[in-house]
């Protein structure tokens, strides 16, 4: 039976490369050979406190970029816009949006701080916000900047945060909840995806918070509180009888004991596996009310348990878009240009940040995974390695006619041999099969591989210094993370 008992190494299962790629895959979106060589050198311990008590460590400080930040208009400078300028703005707000997909890709690839990122991701799914309807960079940058802040924080106080937060409030239609006519779009989405889960309450409840949360809304790009909107009568909610506001609703909601468990069975199938065992999502509940809803807590214990580290666990997550390119960005340090095509790749491959299909987020796991998505994936493996995007199909030419099909990648292939120069063909498959996937290959595939580099081991060894043993040091790469193999973690 998994269980939240703390993990031991021992000489069966011992706290080594494959299991430190474990936890960085799951705490971050995995690691290098340097890196996982420096996490094995810490106690198991010590090892999670470097991901989980991250605030000591310098953050990146990247730009934000230009078309993304306020504009420093007031709503009545807003409306006096002409169509023209409308119209340019919008197109301006539009590469905004763009350049903010790109920066932060490069800070999920390039931060010292994996799992703040990591769990901006987790809270940008899980309050997701769509800049199609918002349409609006900078709130989306600020929404994102929120999680960012909050990300191992006190969960109460981020969602507190995400009550005001403007993107929020014009996804789900702030601005229409006024007194005498509430709008119960974002009542009925707080408790139902955002802390409670469907079943837990009543459509009278949803009709009672809405109440009380009306009047705020967004003035511009500010969270702005509307007295004279806000109905100032008794509301009944969840048992309790008051004239409650928005900051009461959420204080209510946490005295509920399922907020607990619905938000830490969220976060165990995200870092663990789908549907875990009630014991464990009692477990990390419990700890989650007794340390006042901190989420460090909770994460230590999650990713210091044995039911984290179990074979249900490891190996058994099918890789986002976000965790195999960013992952692979990572494993080789690489950077692709135009960064258009790595965005366009995510899209395809269906997750496109700031755009989630619906205020339910991703759904995730084996939807990650069809024929079209798998031929994307491969596709951008090609293209990190070799700096080619093969020609897509018709059907996704047409949904991204400006993906191009040359890039240029600096991607750091020998990086994956450490300081290996010359190596048998079947020294260098295993190696890289131990870099890129942490696990032996397939016999099968490692048979043909093995063969395919011998072609180049004229005196039993491919000389990587060469430009014939250089392409077939790329093409096994490039074969690898095509692999069905390369897509999970």
């Amino acid at each position: 039976m998994p269980s939240l008992k703390p993990w031991q190494p021992s000489r069966a299962e011992p706290w080594d490369k494959s299991r430190a790629a474990h936890l960085f895959n799951r705490a971050g979106f995995g690691g290098a050979l340097d890196e996982l060589t420096a996490l094995t050198k810490r106690p198991v311990a010590d090892a999670i406190a470097h991901f989980v008590r991250y605030d000591k460590i310098p953050d990146l400080d990247p730009a934000v970029p230009e078309n993304a930040q306020a504009l420093g208009l007031t709503p009545e400078q807003l409306r006096k816009l002409t169509p023209e300028q409308r119209q340019a703005l919008q197109k301006k707000r539009n590469e905004g949006i763009q350049e903010l997909k790109t920066w932060w890709v490069r800070r999920m690839a390039f931060t010292p701080r994996p799992l703040q990122e990591k769990m901006t991701l987790f809270w940008h799914g899980h309050f997701a916000t769509s800049a199609e309807k918002v349409r609006n960079p900078h709130l989306m940058h600020k929404q994102n900047e929120t999680f960012r802040a909050h990300a191992t924080g006190n969960f109460r106080e981020l969602v507190l945060a995400v009550c005001k937060d403007p993107a929020m409030c014009e996804y789900l239609d702030g601005n229409s909840n006024r007194s005498g006519k509430p709008n119960e779009n974002f009542a009925r989405e707080l408790m139902e995806l955002f802390t409670m889960g469907e079943g837990n309450y009543t459509e009278q409840d949803v009709k009672e918070s809405a109440r009380a949360f009306t009047g705020w809304g967004v003035r511009g790009e500010e969270f702005l509180f509307r007295p004279v909107q806000h109905d100032n009568g008794v509301k009944n909610f969840l048992g309790q009888h008051g004239n409650f506001d928005g900051g009461d609703i959420v204080r209510i909601i946490f005295e509920q004991p399922v907020t607990a468990r619905f938000v830490c069975k969220k976060l165990w199938e995200f870092f663990a596996y789908e549907n875990p065992e009630a014991e464990i999502v009692d477990g990390l509940a419990e700890i989650f009310r007794r340390a006042d809803y901190e989420l460090k807590p909770v994460l230590a214990v999650l990713f210091a348990s044995q039911a984290f580290w179990s074979p249900k666990a490891v190996r058994a997550q099918v890789k986002s878009p976000v965790q195999l390119v960013v992952g692979s960005m990572r494993l080789l340090n690489a950077e692709i240009r135009p960064e258009r095509a790595v965005v366009g790749s995510m899209r395809l491959m269906g997750q496109d940040l700031f755009y989630p299909p619906d205020v339910s987020g991703w759904k995730g796991g084996k939807d990650w995974i069809n024929t079209s998505t798998l031929l994307v994936r491969q596709n951008f493996a090609n293209a990190i390695v070799n700096g080619v995007l093969p020609q897509a199909p018709v059907q996704i030419k047409r949904r991204d006619p400006q993906l191009p099909r040359q890039v240029q990648t600096n991607a750091a292939v020998t990086r994956l041999l450490g300081n290996a120069q010359r190596l048998p063909p079947d020294k260098l498959v295993d190696a890289l099969a131990d870099a890129l996937l942490n696990a032996p290959l397939a016999d099968e595939q490692r048979r043909k591989l093995i063969g395919y580099a011998a072609e180049s081991a004229k005196t039993g060894v491919v000389d990587l210094e060469t430009a014939d043993g250089l392409a077939k040091l790329k093409q096994i790469t490039n074969l690898i993370m095509s692999s069905s193999a390369f897509q999970v973690c």
